[in-house]
């Protein structure tokens, strides 16, 4: 397991390079975004727990994405949570409940921090971070080398992304899937989702600069992904949002 830091903008990118494309109910990954603690019990608290009730019920009946606040002042916390389209109320509504209880395992008293889930991502802060690109994430590489030729699978592979990517930014609710023949006799599948508190403009830049990361770091693999907060981009050879 690697990690890599990456300048973009005015943004971090955080990479953790794992080698394993399906991780059950475990956290892919998570961060600590604020160095500010609240006190358990204390208003913060109290709002942070109210707020993640809400959105886990929220999130499944708004097709899969919901945000929110919750107090004032310094005790005002602002939250999001968005599932994969594809993803059941029943699980939307499990992951979302689930990744707002584990993240305060994981960073304890923090009064800012995500958490990454094979079906959804949970944020939380106290600061109003929504409509804001936020580029921190997770980049997963498939283990198998690709069979085909590397040229010809990576011409696919790019005009589908294009394709996804511009029927992303027309969507209403920021998402595309799609797939593309390979060589002939296989297939390339392919997905493509933003947050959608962020304009059609910054979600194609999210996509851009996330595309472009993907088929650096994915080079010559059947399969890939990257998840940043405001958006996510995957290619599998295999039909994965059925798996």
């Amino acid at each position: 397991m690697s990690s890599l830091k990456l300048a973009s903008l005015l943004y971090l990118l955080s990479f953790i390079l794992l080698f394993k494309v399906a991780f059950c109910e475990l956290p892919l990954h998570h961060r600590c975004s604020s160095p500010e603690k609240f006190t358990t019990n204390d208003p913060f608290d109290k709002n942070l727990q109210q707020l993640a009730g809400n959105l886990s019920n929220e999130t499944p009946t708004n097709a899969g994405f919901s945000l929110g606040s919750r107090g004032q002042g310094p005790y005002e916390v602002y939250g999001l949570a968005l599932c994969r389209v594809n993803v059941s109320y029943a699980d939307c509504r499990s992951c979302v409940a689930n990744a707002s209880k584990e993240i305060l395992n994981r960073c304890p008293n923090s009064k800012g921090a995500t958490i990454w889930y094979e079906k959804c991502l949970f944020k939380y802060g106290n600061e109003n971070f929504f409509g804001h690109l936020d580029l921190h994430g997770v980049a997963f590489c498939s283990p198998n080398n690709l069979s085909q030729s590397i040229i010809s699978f990576n011409e696919t592979k790019v005009n589908m992304w294009s394709q996804l990517a511009d029927e992303t930014l027309v969507s209403q609710n920021l998402y595309a899937v799609g797939s593309s023949e390979v060589n002939g006799s296989d297939k390339l599948y392919g997905f493509t989702q933003c947050t959608r508190d962020i304009s059609s403009s910054n979600c194609e830049v999210c996509l851009r600069f996330v595309l472009t990361k993907l088929s650096e770091y994915c080079d010559g693999k059947d399969g890939g992904r990257i998840s940043v907060v405001s958006c996510s981009v995957r290619y599998e050879m295999y039909e994965f949002l059925n798996a």
